[in-house]
């Protein structure tokens, strides 16, 4: 145990590290569920769970597949069997499962971090696969964008999980072992990395796109019997399927609300989002927009893995391009960056072809990120000497560990900012303790939603509610301007107007200017009217007091 303890222990305290960053924090906003994504996944998890010999198991819900939920209600049927014959299971609240849940993701992302580990070490030149998998590892535990999704139980962590699972696996099978170079092609790896593939995609759907990786590769490694190769694409294909049908199976049994589904889920992406539309396919890397779902980054990739880490990233393209033509220019390259690189390219381009943009749907490629980012760290050491590089290659190590820190330092940073907000609460409850303690019930209010649903439920206010469409796909958010400020208030008599940053902030974003200038525009004036009118009795805002959630203004109407 010592000695396996001291073998691997940078690992390990990687590991912990990384599960430290993603676990604090996931008890927010509780005895609310403020998250409008996991509701969608726990509440139907929760109906079949607490009446599972009745309970219909297919969702009518095909926007999300469905493994977490299933997954979910597995783990609580553990649960109950554990817990039942003490008489606690009834008596738990249902903060305790939406805890269970999030702490789900928290370990698909600490699982995650040591797939990078051996990934990296997989295609890292022979006699540096240790150091470049404990770096790629080490990269991917401060990354804020993978950490921040850590916390809820949303597909993306869980199904970038599967994506190294199976890649990995992919590896394994299609490469021979360093140490027995003979050893060929394991089929049986294949077979099992397009199973978790299938997996993958009944987590969230875009874990097909590796399918489009394997099969040339698959192609290529089998080019000499065209027979085998096909058969080969046609298991991967067979198996993959096997693995999604066997999570989500009423794709198959409900298979016509299943596809309008998709043809639904495309035209939402193809037609705009409020906030985070654009057609320039590098919005990804950098742009102005604020995120308008989390209030400590932007909806790039420079806000969520910080600048030194796309820089360091994207310089692994140098030993991909060069290596390409000449693999002995540059050292270490590996012919197998390519497949990483080939990953990266293939995510980000299926996402930037689409107007809505939303970084979190890049969180798969985060961990091969990492692994680039670590070859380049490391290939700042391994330039060799060449007329006109000898002045500074003695400073090349020393511009590694300055962009070395320029990666961890931000990250590290960030996630802890963010962590700390998450436990120290949330705006919107704030602003809903100050409504009880504050406003008189029956009291006229017009408010735009801030997910707690009890604030309407339990009737003690006359609310009328500013609503915002998300998608364009029928022309809905080209039609969807403010009603007249005067007629509004008339028509609810409303004494106070809550406002959510979150919908605010989706206006003014740069984006949405170019993507939907007129009702940008008027809803710009809309705000802007507010604040000029309108007394601020309340603000709660997240950069201030160090909050998750929005910023959330509350405004009196009395003079």
């Amino acid at each position: 145990m010592i000695k396996f303890l001291n073998e691997y222990k940078y690992l390990i305290l990687i590991l912990i590290f990384s599960f430290v960053l993603r676990v604090w924090g996931i008890s927010f906003g509780f005895p609310f569920f403020l998250h409008p994504d996991e509701t969608k996944i726990v509440e139907p998890a929760l109906t079949i769970a607490f009446n599972i010999k009745n309970a219909d198991f297919n969702p009518h819900f095909f926007y999300y597949p469905h493994f977490l939920m299933y997954l979910l209600v597995a783990v609580i049927q553990i649960v109950k069997v554990i817990l039942l014959p003490f008489g606690f299971f009834n008596t738990l609240p249902k903060e305790v499962f939406y805890f269970m849940a999030r702490l789900i993701t928290v370990l698909f992302g600490t699982a995650s971090v040591y797939l990078t580990y051996l990934i990296g070490k997989k295609v890292a030149l022979k006699g540096r696969e240790e150091k470049i998998g404990l770096l790629s590892a080490l990269f991917l535990s401060v990354v804020f964008l993978h950490i921040r999704n850590s916390h809820y139980y949303t597909g993306d962590v869980p199904a970038t999980f599967f994506i190294l699972l199976s890649f990995y696996l992919f590896l394994f099978g299609i490469l021979p072992n360093r140490d027995t170079p003979d050893s060929g092609v394991s089929r049986l790896s294949i077979v099992l990395s397009a199973f978790f593939c299938g997996v993958g995609i009944s987590t969230k759907y875009y874990p097909a796109l590796l399918l489009f990786l394997y099969v040339p590769i698959i192609l290529y490694t089998f080019r000499r019997d065209l027979k085998k190769a096909v058969l080969n694409c046609f298991i991967v294909g067979f198996t993959a399927l096997l693995g999604f049908l066997m999570f989500t199976p009423y794709a198959l049994l409900d298979n016509q609300k299943f596809i309008r589904t998709m043809k639904e889920s495309s035209l939402r992406s193809s037609s705009g989002f409020v906030g985070a539309s654009s057609k320039n396919p590098f919005y990804y890397i950098y742009n102005k927009d604020a995120s308008i779902d989390e209030s400590f980054s932007g909806n790039s990739l420079a806000e969520g893995l910080g600048w030194g880490f796309v820089v360091l990233s994207l310089y692994s393209a140098v030993f991909v391009l060069f290596g390409a033509f000449n693999n002995k220019t540059i050292q270490p390259y590996n012919n197998l960056l390519i497949f990483i690189f080939g990953i990266e390219c293939l995510f980000y381009i299926f996402f930037a072809r689409y107007p809505v943009k939303l970084v979190r749907w890049l969180v798969p490629i985060t961990p091969f990120l990492s692994i680039s980012a670590a070859f380049s760290f490391f290939g700042l050491f391994g330039v060799r000497p060449r007329r006109g590089l000898t002045p500074i290659l003695p400073i090349l190590p020393a511009i590694s560990w300055l962009i070395g820190a320029f990666v961890l330092i931000p990250n590290v940073y960030k996630s802890l900012r963010f962590d700390y907000a998450l436990s120290n609460g949330d705006t919107r409850i704030r602003a809903y303790n100050y409504l009880l303690d504050n406003i008189p019930k029956q009291t006229s209010i017009i408010f735009e939603s801030i997910l707690i649903h009890k604030m309407v439920e339990d009737g003690d206010y006359k609310f009328f509610q500013i609503t915002h469409d998300r998608y364009n796909t029928k022309g809905e958010i080209e039609n969807d301007f403010p009603l007249d400020f005067n007629r509004m208030l008339i028509e609810s008599q409303a004494q106070y107007i809550i406002i959510n940053g979150w919908s605010r902030q989706k206006y003014f974003n740069p984006s949405s200017n170019l993507f939907f200038p007129e009702v940008s525009k008027a809803w710009q004036d809309f705000y802007k009217e507010l604040d000029a009118r309108f007394y601020r009795v309340a603000v709660f805002s997240p950069n201030e007091e160090l909050l998750s959630g929005p910023e959330i203004t509350i405004y009196s109407t009395e003079k």
